[in-house]
């Protein structure tokens, strides 16, 4: 069996609107510890362009070679990272880095490009969106069985604490001592952006909610039985738990409600 590399990966995103906060991704940069990397871009911009028709598309592609060059002639890690920040303008940003386990570069330049920048199918997005409300409708029953769902604040708005604009909600959200705690329903079996977006996400968003309030932040991502076995699915989890979130199966949501019960001392 070939051995695992141990690799890190950051996003390239375009932000048609820095007041919204929205982003599409366009890139992504892979890394080896020792130095060096590669870079892929989209291959289809039809997305980006939707978002913003104005986007300059050629400048966004002649990054392509530039980054490639940085990557190679970086002396460091950091050096690399404070360029990158320095050459964009407000519309190109970069995501946090992440870790990622592979054989080889090319094997993880592959599984990033189908997971952050292949196009996303309308019929599967439908399906998550059904998928996801059920898995918020069973956890907010068994709230309501253990007598704590009037304790635990819905759509939990994060844009108080990252910008003004910001579409994330958590589903369920409630405090124990100094410690915010947060339930999320997270579709995976027919797509999986929901737990890539989260696991993407929910560092920086601790982050902002220490830095203002001053108190950690821990999150359950629940999420369908029997799911484990495909591959993709193993990755995203991987990535989720890298990002010290919570994964619990549907099945598991009973005992998390009573867990709530027994925090809230109810």
């Amino acid at each position: 069996m070939a051995e695992m590399k141990q690799l890190e990966f950051f996003l390239l995103r375009y932000v048609p609107d820095a007041v919204k906060g929205e982003f599409i991704n366009f890139g992504v940069v892979l890394l080896e510890p020792g130095g060096g990397g590669e870079i892929r871009l989209l291959k289809d911009w039809r997305r980006l362009l939707c978002a913003d028709p104005d986007a300059d598309l050629e400048w966004l592609q002649a990054m392509e070679k530039d980054i490639r060059d940085e990557v190679k002639s970086a002396v460091g890690r950091e050096e690399f990272l404070r360029k990158m920040q320095d050459s964009f303008s407000n519309s190109v940003q970069l995501s946090a880095m992440q870790g990622v386990t592979s054989e080889n570069m090319e094997a993880a330049l592959h599984d990033l490009e189908s997971l952050y920048l292949k196009t996303i199918r309308t019929p599967a997005l439908k399906y998550d969106v059904a998928g996801r409300r059920r898995l918020v409708a069973l956890a907010e029953g068994e709230f309501k069985k253990a007598d704590v769902l009037g304790l635990i604040v819905r759509n939990f708005d994060v844009a108080r604490y990252t910008k003004p604009g910001d579409p994330q909600r958590f589903d369920f959200g409630w405090s124990v001592g100094k410690e915010f705690r947060f339930l999320q329903a997270v579709s995976v079996k027919k797509n999986i952006e929901q737990g890539v977006l989260l696991a993407a996400r929910f560092p920086e968003i601790r982050k902002a909610i220490f830095a203002k309030d001053g108190v950690q932040s821990k999150i359950t991502a629940l999420i369908e039985e029997g799911v484990e076995q495909r591959d993709e699915i193993g990755f995203v989890l991987g990535m989720m738990r890298e990002a010290e979130i919570r994964v619990a199966m549907e099945s598991e949501m009973p005992a998390i409600a009573q867990e709530v019960r027994t925090e809230l001392r109810v």
